[in-house]
């Protein structure tokens, strides 16, 4: 036997007016066109001020999109010095595959475990000098570089990566500030004209200590 199917009719009213119909303004602004007569293949940068950075935590640039969003960024903004905290490349993560046009690409990956790790891009306009201190081990997720500007506002870069407290590391957090301590005093003492920058993502490192010690000053205040 057939059964009637219960039917609910609506007796909505037809709008009054259609956004599809109406018509809108123009909002389009002509701008003008100049070829560019530098010939350099690296970024300028401002002869004025100091360099400008660009720090990131992608959780992973190896993800789908992570690096394109990044390139897309870069060509946005233009920084001077790009600082990627957890990377997670490994050394089967070749650098052609995150290389960006007029940038130096340095990197620390994470080695044994899973995620974390660094990569330092910067402006191929300036000289950039790889520190012996990189050479101490893998233990702690640290690039320090010594960078030359044209406008000769050098100075000592240290990128950092220190994980959450509930995440396993090889390293106490006092193991990890004395490293940063140690390496501040030498560079002190070498580059005694030189600028120093720590661009990081501490979690929940302090490094109140070390900043009163090194006269250094808290720039970014918020995220």
């Amino acid at each position: 036997s057939s059964q009637s199917i219960p039917v609910i009719v609506g007796h909505r009213p037809p709008p009054r007016s259609s956004r599809l119909n109406q018509i809108r303004d123009r909002c389009l602004v002509q701008v003008r066109l100049e070829h560019s007569r530098r010939t350099s293949t690296c970024l300028t940068t401002s002869t004025t001020s100091g360099p400008s950075f660009y720090i990131l935590n992608p959780t992973s640039l190896a993800k789908p999109n992570a690096f394109q969003l990044l390139a897309a960024d870069v060509n946005l903004f233009k920084p001077d010095i790009v600082v990627i905290c957890e990377s997670w490349l490994k050394k089967h993560h070749p650098d052609s595959m995150f290389s960006l046009a007029k940038y130096t690409l340095f990197r620390h990956d994470r080695t044994k475990r899973k995620g974390g790790g660094i990569c330092v891009y910067v402006n191929c306009a300036f000289t950039v000098h790889q520190m012996p201190e990189n050479a101490r081990g893998n233990k702690f997720e640290m690039i320090w570089l010594r960078v030359e500007t044209r406008n000769r506002m050098n100075f000592v870069l240290c990128c950092l990566y220190h994980p959450p407290t509930s995440s396993f590391t090889p390293y106490s957090a006092q193991d990890l500030t004395a490293e940063i301590d140690s390496v501040l005093h030498a560079c002190s003492s070498r580059y005694p004209d030189h600028y120093f920058v720590i661009t990081s993502d501490l979690n929940s490192l302090n490094l109140n200590n070390i900043a009163t010690d090194h006269g250094l000053s808290q720039i970014v205040d918020k995220a």
